[in-house]
């Protein structure tokens, strides 16, 4: 019985893997595995020329405040870790730059702050302002001198929170 129901789930497998016959499982399931990891590859190379585009576009809207320059948006849906590889790509594009990201998913808004040595050395370090803004927006946070992360509970104050670091920008320049 034990040796039907095996063989049962292997021709479902073979079924559902398109394999002609149960033998033919083990390279089917390799071929599958590879083309999900290539398509995985290719969604990611997706996102990151994403990433770049937006980049630019947030470059190009930089308000500058003396030796300062403070980069903002807001976003839709982002995962962090392309929220922190764009403010960090912000930070690193200009001397005196500080960048704020807010991505939000409409319940719930996650930010990071990106500071340049130059903005770290007047004051403005990205925890503190990680901070700042993310209680404009309900919420708490914070990280290191040069990038943070932070939560925000009300997504619908993010302009609140990018005026909020701005303020803060505005004193130090």
């Amino acid at each position: 019985r034990l040796l039907d129901e095996q063989r049962n789930l292997l021709e479902e497998t073979a079924a559902v893997l398109k394999a002609g016959n149960i033998r033919e499982v083990p390279a089917r399931a390799s071929s599958v595995s590879a083309q999900v990891r290539a398509l995985e590859q290719e969604i990611g190379r997706m996102r990151d020329r994403e990433s770049a585009g937006a980049v630019r576009d947030i470059e190009n809207k930089g308000q500058v405040f003396g030796e300062l320059t403070f980069f903002s948006a807001v976003l839709g849906n982002t995962e962090a870790d392309a929220l922190r590889n764009m403010a960090a790509s912000l930070r690193d594009s200009k001397p005196g730059a500080v960048a704020l990201l807010i991505a939000s998913d409409g319940a719930k808004a996650t930010l990071c702050v990106a500071s340049s040595k130059e903005a770290v050395a007047k004051g403005l370090k990205a925890g503190l302002l990680a901070r700042t803004a993310a209680q404009a927006m309900g919420g708490n946070g914070g990280g290191k001198d040069d990038l943070a992360m932070a939560g925000g509970k009300q997504p619908e104050k993010a302009n609140d929170a990018i005026m909020a670091v701005k303020t803060e920008i505005e004193k130090q320049s």
